[in-house]
């Protein structure tokens, strides 16, 4: 069984009624969503646990549905629901905001997900597939040129620019072979300085479950799940840490 990490959001719906503003007359059904208590939009079009696409701007001057804006794509994944901005973003031609910006991710588990939405079953959406994880992150990640420092230093690679190269070809070549799974009992988190403005940090945490790799982005890139897979051991199979004493060392078996 998998437990849901910590970054697992939760979907809050609640529907009103909309007066139209344009030529047309009338009231149309509209949603209030909040994640995580946060409002995420007020004008959200009525959806479905089964709709693999979202309107986050409903159109207020007629109220159809799919004359709005701010499409969010939703797909299946493990045990959980994704929303991300859709890779062909049809809002960018019309002049309409985007419903969530690049990189962005939000995860649900997807029995909340289902109950919050009230009709459809989340299990009818289409699953995420092997290119959209492909795009998600490596849209996402860093060039290895990019590196600066690696927290806590690896042997062989302080900059962890080699960490960076293994992890671009892999998550291309077998991105296929990633599959969610369950928290490591003991994991640690990395920290790769970044040469660009501000010096933002790739923030990832890394563990084993019965001997293999698996691990959480955090940022660049953001997927905020456990995964495994061949290309998660292609990347960490050969890390070292420099520190013996750092709590991270004990996990290369």
């Amino acid at each position: 069984m998998i437990e849901h990490p910590e970054f697992v959001s939760t979907l809050t719906c609640q529907p009103y009624c909309f007066s139209l503003s344009g030529g047309l007359t009338g009231e149309v059904i509209l949603w209030r969503v909040s994640v995580d208590d946060k409002l995420f939009s007020s004008i959200v079009q009525p959806f479905s646990a089964s709709d693999e696409e979202i309107e986050r701007s409903a159109c207020l001057t007629c109220g159809y549905p799919g004359c709005g804006g701010g499409w969010i794509s939703v797909r299946r994944f493990g045990p959980y629901v994704i929303w991300f901005r859709p890779f062909i973003q049809l809002d960018d031609l019309h002049g309409a905001s985007p419903g969530m910006e690049a990189g962005e991710v939000l995860v649900f588990d997807a029995e909340q997900y289902a109950e919050m939405a009230g009709n459809g079953d989340s299990q009818a959406l289409s699953a995420l597939s092997a290119d959209e994880l492909k795009l998600l992150i490596l849209a996402e990640l860093p060039e290895p040129d990019l590196a600066l420092y690696c927290l806590p230093e690896l042997v062989g690679d302080p900059r962890g620019f080699k960490l960076l190269r293994r992890a671009q070809q892999a998550l291309w070549d077998q991105v296929e072979t990633i599959a969610v799974t369950s928290e490591p009992e003991d994991w640690i988190e990395l920290h790769l300085g970044l040469d660009e403005f501000g010096v933002p940090e790739c923030i990832w945490r890394i563990g084993k479950i019965e001997f293999r790799w698996a691990v959480m982005f955090l940022a660049k890139p953001y997927l905020p799940v456990w995964l495994r897979g061949e290309a998660i051991a292609a990347i960490f199979a050969s890390i070292v840490f420099a520190d013996t004493s750092e709590p991270g060392a004990k996990l290369r078996l």
